[in-house]
């Protein structure tokens, strides 16, 4: 395997998870229970009282569509939270005969932009490490911004190599390669093996909350008076929650969507999203928008639709 024209191969990888095994999964139940309220709202309370007022042709169509991207979000949500995102090899350090050259060169780059740093966090870190003026003093060594991010660092945290892109996860206590951010809902890090599989889960998780809300607003809400009729009271105040919390959930999962596909195109990560440098001086950017998401889906177009692992 190669990662940026680096070879990983013979290298022994880590398996990420986060540092709190109890606390990473309550986010997982609370998906897990909102999927399961709005399938069977919509799935099993509302579509089978369907008869009596919509063709079966077309309460069946309505049915297949929802099933298939309602499996499509959980194959696609399973993959993220299961398939690790690629950490920095433990023994990356061996393959680096520089190693302690990097090393030297990441400290004084750290420790010239505490220096010149005014935030409170890196003041603190001024006095904790007793940075002097002379500190102050050290110049890094001057460089190009493409040249810069797309060269090897050093990570003090992991102490070993960090390889360009990779950025160093607090949640996961690891250097992840091509970190997007850490993802609480899927307790796993977003990165360059499960990237793919994280922007599938947004998109079917919005297509299928929308046939969801669409329904209940177009079969239901606009001719209540009669249909409502149909309903006890409790399944009625259950197909409100769905509608009003489905609603929502889909506009906030769109907008993240929108917000990854996008950044998708462009070659940036939401880490690298906030480095101005990167919307005018991106070294990673391809010529064209589906060169980009080549990246992160694979060279096949015929499965980037697919919670497939994508060839990179």
């Amino acid at each position: 395997a190669e990662y940026m024209g680096r070879s990983l191969m013979g290298s022994r990888r880590e398996v990420v998870f986060g540092r709190d095994p109890c606390t990473k999964w309550m986010p997982i139940l609370l998906v897990s229970g909102i999927i399961g309220y709005e399938y069977y709202a919509f799935g099993i309370l509302f579509l089978p009282h369907c008869t009596s007022f919509m063709p079966l042709e077309k309460l069946l169509f309505i049915f297949i569509i929802f099933n298939f991207l309602t499996f499509l979000l959980l194959w696609s949500w399973y993959k993220s939270i299961f398939t690790p995102p690629g950490s920095v090899p433990v023994d990356i350090n061996d393959s680096y005969i520089n190693c302690e050259e990097i090393k030297a060169r990441t400290e004084r780059e750290v420790k010239a932009r505490i220096m010149k740093s005014k935030t409170f966090r890196d003041m603190n870190l001024r006095a904790t490490l007793q940075l002097d003026e002379e500190a102050g003093a050290i110049i890094p060594e001057q460089v190009d911004f493409a040249t810069k991010i797309s060269r090897e660092s050093y990570c003090f945290k992991c102490n070993r190599i960090k390889l360009p892109r990779a950025h160093h996860c607090k949640t996961c206590n690891i250097c992840i390669l091509r970190m997007d951010h850490h993802c609480p809902w899927i307790a796993n890090c977003v990165g360059l093996r499960n990237h793919k599989f994280f922007i599938l889960f947004l998109f079917y998780a919005t297509a299928a909350i929308f046939v969801l809300v669409f329904n209940f607003i177009s079969q239901y809400y606009l001719d209540y008076e009669t249909r409502s009729k149909h309903f006890t009271m409790q399944q009625d105040m259950m197909i409100s929650i769905a509608t009003m919390l489905g609603a929502a959930l889909d506009f906030a999962i769109g907008l993240l969507f929108v917000f990854q596909l996008r950044s998708a195109g462009k070659n940036v990560t939401t880490v690298e999203y906030h480095i101005d440098e990167m919307h005018t001086k991106n070294p990673f950017k391809r010529g064209s928008f589906s060169s980009n998401l080549k990246d992160i889906f694979g060279h096949d177009k015929r499965f980037w639709l697919l919670p497939t692992e994508p060839e990179l």
